[in-house]
């Protein structure tokens, strides 16, 4: 199966590692500005949900995801979450 993606794709997925890149050099070297961290931070977290979910759009293209194992666990999405919530706390 040949995979094929548009420069759309890979420019927001450069763009997204560049900027987490960029932000993480930052952190290591001790950088005191908490609002730029904070910017780049919630840019990155925007522009990796659109890179992930273009990414994920082209590799399960000609994927069948009824035949998946997690298919059957999508019925209790909802349910996994308000279980799993509390972890979040620790």
């Amino acid at each position: 199966m040949e995979i094929k993606f548009s420069k759309k794709e890979l420019i927001y997925t450069l763009i997204w590692i560049v900027i987490l890149f960029f932000r993480n050099a930052l952190v290591q070297y001790n950088y005191d500005n908490s609002h730029l961290l904070l910017i780049l931070h919630k840019i990155s977290v925007l522009i990796g949900v659109i890179a992930v979910w273009s990414l994920y759009d082209v590799l399960v293209k000609n994927w069948d995801l009824t035949k998946s194992r997690l298919y059957t666990f999508s019925n209790y999405s909802f349910f996994i979450f308000v279980f799993t919530s509390p972890c979040y706390r620790f």
